[in-house]
């Protein structure tokens, strides 16, 4: 029910808010269920939103993709509905050649906030299924807890997945370049901004359990106030935005906000504006109500920030089928990123099948291997299946061995070992002598052992041992390996022809620093190793 009410004799909205709890105590309604908002030109004009009914409780069944086919940037994304029956929709981009009941603007970073088994997850895999069903849009997800039971079943439609805490961590510390290798593209068309038919790929960042990477990284407080005139739209999914689990900056650069169930409602002011929380927006329902949220900010008019609405209700293996339809009509990741994104795109983990639980009659879905997107450069090679980890011996059965037999091979096993006991191949030559008794100068045709590095025909230049550094770094990026200490490159400081090779090593290490070819590990597990963000021979290199 909704009443218009005009505040008379000076009376403000603050007034009438002051009454609302005694209004829903005497309607017999809960804290919430009473909201208001006040009319941008006439402040004496308040318009009372009354929900005397959960009508939300019956949930409603997915629709399918709200626009398959169709570009990120010319309608809507469709998430849910709100109590009175409207679509929640969303403007990602922040301009949209259709933007229907939304307005245009800029892109909103938002945070999705909610105790575990609100539905934050759920809404994020429908936000995921509608960016794989259109084009020009590409979706990377950061999930270093649970990515195969979050998002399994859609995993063939996500570009890039992210699911160990080192990778998410070199991924941030790259994502910069991306950012301005693009928004340079754009600029050089006369774009202050993304927009369809650009060139670009919008991208669609979601950040599951964001608090295993949020808190304190300098580097992800940098890409939210940069990310937004590139194209990338950056969403923090996470169960409390409180200070000690996202930064107060990044929430700063986060404006807008999917807030579902809460332990307490009044933390709804660390995801929703101001304006939806003085309205009356009051998600304390924890998870007792999977999927009810309020939504504000990405286009949505401000008088239904404080509306209840919930998500859609679809299941995996209907996302699953959207998504493997969706394959025929994507865009793939254009040039200007996958190179600004370099060897760790290279070198990404990909899915071609969804991962399902078994149906009857059906076999189970195989999970796909890691694989390397091929070098541009390099001739089409028909796959091959990748060795399974190895695991150690397999194990015996142990029930059929003869114990006559067991005792048997004992037995001649402890006889050899006490043969090998009883040998001496070499008698202590040194045997008779003491601790305080002095050794013998060895005889002048004695044998000498030699360890290397005297041979000055062996000594590298300063420019011969930076390119052995750079042919390492590049092998190891090849072969996946993203991480190394110094004491890994130790052999080629041996050889390096210089009174003071640590200083030399310092110098290379920060000439690859600068050039953002590694970086310090600021984990603290990693103290004192380096994160290889890509190799110093690409072309790319900055020289």
């Amino acid at each position: 029910m909704i009443a218009t009410v005009e505040a008379k004799d000076g009376a403000t909205a603050d007034d009438l808010a002051r009454r609302i709890p005694a209004m829903a105590s005497a309607l017999k309604l809960g804290k919430g269920r009473i909201t208001h908002t006040v009319d941008d030109d006439d402040s004496s004009q308040v318009t009372l939103r009354v929900q005397v009914a959960d009508l939300l409780k019956e949930g409603f069944p997915w629709r399918g993709p709200s626009a398959f086919g169709a570009s990120i940037g010319d309608v809507p994304i469709r998430t849910g509905r709100y109590e009175d029956g409207e679509d929640v929709l969303l403007n990602l981009t922040g301009q949209l050649r259709d933007p229907g009941p939304l307005s245009n603007g800029n892109v909103e970073h938002c945070i999705a906030m909610g105790v575990n088994g609100a539905g934050k997850t759920q809404g994020n895999q429908l936000i995921l299924v509608e960016v794989a069903t259109r084009t020009e849009a590409t979706s990377i997800v950061i999930d270093c807890s649970k990515f195969q039971q979050d998002f399994g079943h859609i995993r063939h439609g996500i570009e890039w997945p992210i699911d160990k805490k080192d990778a998410a961590r070199r991924f941030f510390k790259i994502l910069p370049n991306a950012i301005e290798k693009r928004t340079d593209f754009l600029a050089a068309k006369g774009l202050s901004k993304w927009e369809p038919g650009c060139g670009l790929n919008f991208l669609v960042i979601i950040g599951e359990e964001a608090a295993d990477f949020a808190a304190d990284n300098e580097h992800y407080q940098k890409i939210l106030r940069t990310a937004r005139a590139a194209g990338i739209w950056i969403l923090t999914s996470i169960q409390r935005a409180t200070h000690n689990n996202m930064d107060t900056d990044s929430r700063a650069n986060s404006p807008a906000g999917l807030c579902f169930g809460l332990r307490d409602g009044a933390d709804s002011q660390y995801c929703l504006p101001d304006e939806a929380v003085e309205a009356g927006a009051w998600p304390q329902w924890g998870n007792r109500k999977p999927g009810y949220h309020y939504a504000a900010g990405l286009g949505i008019p401000e008088d239904r920030w404080h509306v209840t609405a919930r998500t859609e209700l679809a299941s995996k293996r209907d996302q699953a089928d959207a998504v493997t339809a969706g394959a025929a009509i994507r865009t793939p990741l254009d040039a200007i990123t996958a190179e600004a994104f370099g060897d760790l795109y290279n070198n990404r983990t990909t899915y071609d099948a969804p991962l399902l639980p078994k149906e009857e009659g059906e076999e189970n879905n195989p999970q796909q291997q890691a694989t390397p997107a091929p070098a541009p450069t390099a001739p089409a090679a028909s796959p091959a299946a990748a060795a399974p980890a190895y695991s150690g011996p397999p194990e015996e059965e142990m029930d059929d061995v003869d114990e006559d037999t067991i005792a048997r091979e004992v037995e001649e096993l402890n006889e050899m070992l006490q043969n090998v006991l009883d040998e001496d191949p070499e008698p202590g030559e040194y045997d008779h002598l003491r601790i305080e008794d002095e050794i013998e100068a060895p005889a002048d045709d004695a044998p000498v052992l030699s360890l290397g590095g005297d041979d000055d025909t062996d000594k590298l230049t300063s420019e011969q041992g930076r390119q052995e550094l750079y042919k390492r770094l590049d092998t190891w990026v090849r072969e996946g390996k993203l991480s190394f200490a110094p004491r890994e490159v130790t052999d080629i400081l041996l050889r390096v022809g210089l009174a003071d090779t640590k200083r030399w090593f310092y110098r290379e290490r920060d000439r690859l620093i600068e050039r953002k070819v590694i970086s310090e590990d600021e984990s603290e597990e990693g103290f004192g190793h380096y994160d290889i963000l890509r190799s110093p021979l690409s072309s790319d290199n900055g020289e």
